[in-house]
């Protein structure tokens, strides 16, 4: 049997794909057997992404790349052995956002009516160039605010997957190009998008991202596609923040209620998208099963163990993302929910699934109770240091 070995690239403007492949022998030039966004959210997706591209460098796919953020932090880069330095490109990074997210709501009285009950008791500070920081009205905010931006940086990723023939004269070049185009359609794509599912900007546009997409997709023919989601916590990310847990239960809550109703919403650029499908066709959950040797259980993880945490992450995601395992994920979870129906013969929603492709059901109201226990906790344990006991 012959090794093969196979390189892809994205141009530099983003524009194209070269896949290159030959055998241990140098022979025979083949097509890529998948193509696959990765389409990260914030700060985690935005280190998973860089990780990803790191390891797709010797594979069988063609790939691209898109990290979207509020933050205006210097670009992440991951290291392949050798001491090869991987980042994002320029065309693979969106950064968006508005300096006064706040004040701008007068400009826009769709946002204002959506907007100002939830920004209510959140500090005027963090709405000035910070990020979400954790606040997820702003993330949104942020990114209904600036849709322009993601829709141009979307158009530009898709532009690789599904170039669009210029020019008005039926020449025979346009011709052939219109033809290409057709069959690029037909051809599969999966979309991978991945977030934290705790922080301000990546569990806020976690859902209004992945419909814009589909809609962009829809507009450009594309007829083959696949979207997974994959969001990442809220154990791991514990200690580093005040709303790690109300923003997972607010996330959750809105998936569940899409899942079940669908999605309907109108950006200020005058897309309308409205879907009665879920955002994705498999949800991945990843978190910690157990905490790493040598870190404080009760703290938080450290810089180093997190960053391991999320390589390790890039690594089930890029196996995950091989065709012979994909086509193994969707044939375990044909008719889950007959499966999993109760006595009552109605199947609990169920749509999230760990990196072994166990099936995990979200169960609100324990999450909500977990939350409100700890809530009481916490200012009982303050009541009882102002008393002195």
């Amino acid at each position: 049997m012959k090794a093969q070995l196979k390189v892809t690239r994205v141009s530099p403007n983003g524009n194209g794909l070269k896949d290159l492949e030959h055998t241990s022998a140098g022979e025979g030039r083949v097509a890529p057997t998948t193509r696959v966004l990765f389409n990260g959210l914030g700060g985690v997706g935005g280190r998973i992404v860089t990780h990803l591209k790191a390891l797709d460098l010797l594979d069988q796919q063609a790939a691209c790349y898109l990290w979207k953020d509020s933050d205006r932090g210097d670009r992440f880069e991951t290291t392949l052995p050798g001491l090869q330095r991987v980042t994002l490109t320029d065309t693979e990074l969106c950064r968006f956002g508005v300096e006064d997210a706040r004040s701008n709501l007068q400009n826009y009285p769709q946002l204002a009516r959506r907007y100002r009950r939830l920004l209510r008791g959140i500090p005027v500070a963090w709405t000035y160039g910070r990020g979400a920081g954790q606040w997820r009205p702003i993330g949104m905010l942020d990114y209904e605010m600036d849709i322009a931006s993601i829709q141009t940086a979307l158009a530009r990723v898709l532009d690789a997957f599904y170039p669009t023939p210029l020019g008005k004269k039926m020449t025979m070049e346009r011709v052939l190009a219109e033809r290409q185009a057709e069959t690029q359609r037909e051809q599969p794509l999966l979309v991978v998008q991945i977030s934290s599912a705790v922080g301000g900007l990546g569990s806020s546009t976690f859902i209004h991202d992945a419909y814009l997409l589909r809609h962009l997709l829809e507009k450009r023919g594309a007829t083959n596609v696949t979207f997974w989601g994959i969001v990442i916590g809220p154990r791991a990310f514990q200690g580093r923040g005040p709303n790690i847990l109300y923003n997972y239960a607010a996330l959750m809550r809105e998936l569940d209620w899409v899942y079940r109703q669908g999605f309907h919403h109108t950006f200020i650029s005058g897309e309308s998208v409205a879907a009665a499908r879920p955002p994705f066709d498999l949800l991945f959950q990843a978190d910690l099963t157990e905490w790493p040797e040598g870190e404080d259980p009760a703290g938080k993880l450290s810089d180093t163990a997190t960053d391991a945490f999320l390589r390790q992450i890039a690594l089930g995601v890029h196996l995950l993302t091989s065709p012979a395992m994909r086509d193994r994920l969707q044939s375990l979870l044909v008719n889950i929910h007959d499966e999993a129906a109760s006595d009552s013969g109605e199947a609990p929603l169920s749509f999230l699934g760990s990196f072994n492709a166990a099936l995990a059901a979200v169960n609100l109201s324990a999450l909500q109770e977990a939350i409100a226990l700890a809530k009481a906790e916490e200012t009982a344990r303050k009541v009882i240091e102002r008393c002195g006991a």
